[in-house]
């Protein structure tokens, strides 16, 4: 595990800042790209959920795939939560992603740019996603239960959520 570490944090270090009225304060992973929103909330202590995306781009056709992502990401919201989807962008760990993001990953399990990572692909994943696009499309590794459960422990989010 140490060694999974340690390549991880030699080619990713990301640091995101949350800002508060006078202060600033990092929130940050040293292999995880974190979004703002996400990091914000981790900063204040408001409940961040984990989610996995195989369901988006592997689990269901499109279009019905993102409409899940979006109600289910409504109802944690609903509930006072902040979702942190748990993806791999053109080889970049991310929790949390845009809507449009969330888009063209329903999108990419459909058109063949979006590959179904466990932990032990994490580092392969990365690895081959940095230096690879397809026809200038962002190429996805999305994330079953036990890899976002890795990626999001990285991020510091200790909350997931996962279908039945």
């Amino acid at each position: 595990m140490r060694a999974f570490h340690n390549v991880l944090r030699r080619y990713y270090t990301t640091t995101t800042t949350s800002t508060t009225t006078s202060t600033t304060r990092s929130v940050s992973s040293s292999c995880v790209k974190i979004l703002p929103e996400v990091a914000n909330a981790l900063y204040s202590n408001q409940p961040v959920v984990a989610l996995e995306s195989t369901i988006i781009a592997h689990g269901m056709p499109y279009p019905q795939n993102i409409e899940l992502a979006n109600d289910i990401s409504q109802i944690l919201r609903d509930r006072g939560c902040i979702p942190a989807t748990i993806a791999i962008k053109n080889g970049i760990f991310r929790a949390g992603l845009h809507s449009d993001e969330m888009e063209d990953l329903a999108l990419a399990g459909m058109e063949g740019r979006a590959v179904k990572c466990s932990t032990r692909d994490l580092p392969l994943v990365a690895s081959k996603q940095r230096y690879t696009s397809f026809d200038g499309q962002n190429v996805w590794g999305a994330t079953t239960v036990a890899a976002t459960m890795r990626l999001a422990h990285l991020a510091g989010i200790s909350t997931f959520v996962t279908g039945e």
